[in-house]
């Protein structure tokens, strides 16, 4: 490699371009043993918070985690069960958001000073429910990242998916996961496995996520996925 030693902030560029295309490549083909079926789920939680915490890594990487919001949601999920302000993605994608959108209601309202709590919490309800929580959208996210760094289509079998999505919510259901984030009404966020509904499909499943705001209620929403 030629390098112009007069020219350091080129040199230190360089180098760290350098850098950062290994470690893209290594995340890379460490995913790729569970995308082309090399590697599977068999060690349970271990082995799902190894393939979520790659995918985290390659989205830091690639300064992607807005993009692959979903993803991204759910490896925090999986790594830390906690969501702070240094989250900026979720505050891009949520708290922003439902902040505009109490603006929105206030204006139409004729200029209330404030919202009641619970219209505020079934805004949160919405926009969490719309933007993040549903693994239908993780699969769609899942399937998207495969085309795009994989030579394989695995994530749109059914075989795959099941084993993938039993083995991520034996890691997160009734595990809350915190929100951290000063402005937000939000304590904390938790998933359990619907005792109201049945699906009609043996193949899916019925999650009821719970949100548990600062004041002490709870309100919950139920998916079918």
């Amino acid at each position: 490699m030629v390098l112009n030693v007069s020219n350091g902030g080129n040199t230190e560029k360089i180098m760290r371009t350098k850098s950062k295309t290994i470690n893209k490549e290594s995340v890379v083909d460490k995913l790729s043993t569970y995308f082309n079926n090399q590697q599977s789920f068999s060690d349970g939680e271990k082995d799902i918070t190894y393939f979520m915490n790659l995918l985290r890594q390659l989205l830091e990487i690639e300064g992607a985690k807005i993009k692959w919001h979903t993803i991204t949601f759910f490896s925090s999920w999986c790594l830390h069960a906690e969501i702070n302000k240094s989250d900026k993605w979720f505050l891009n994608l949520i708290e922003d958001p439902v902040q505009k959108h109490f603006k929105d209601e206030l204006r139409e309202k004729g200029g209330l000073s404030s919202l009641g709590n619970k219209e505020k919490q079934n805004i949160y309800v919405f926009h969490i429910g719309h933007q993040l929580i549903r693994l239908k959208n993780l699969k769609k996210q899942l399937n998207q990242l495969e085309k795009q760094y994989f030579d394989s289509l695995v994530t749109n079998t059914t075989e795959w998916w099941e084993v993938y999505r039993e083995k991520l919510l034996s890691t997160i259901l009734h595990r809350p996961l915190v929100i951290k984030v000063s402005k937000s009404l939000i304590d904390y966020l938790i998933m359990e496995k619907s005792k109201s509904m049945e699906s009609a499909n043996p193949d899916s499943y019925v999650v009821d996520v719970i949100i548990k705001f600062k004041d002490g209620s709870k309100l919950s929403a139920s998916y079918l996925e």
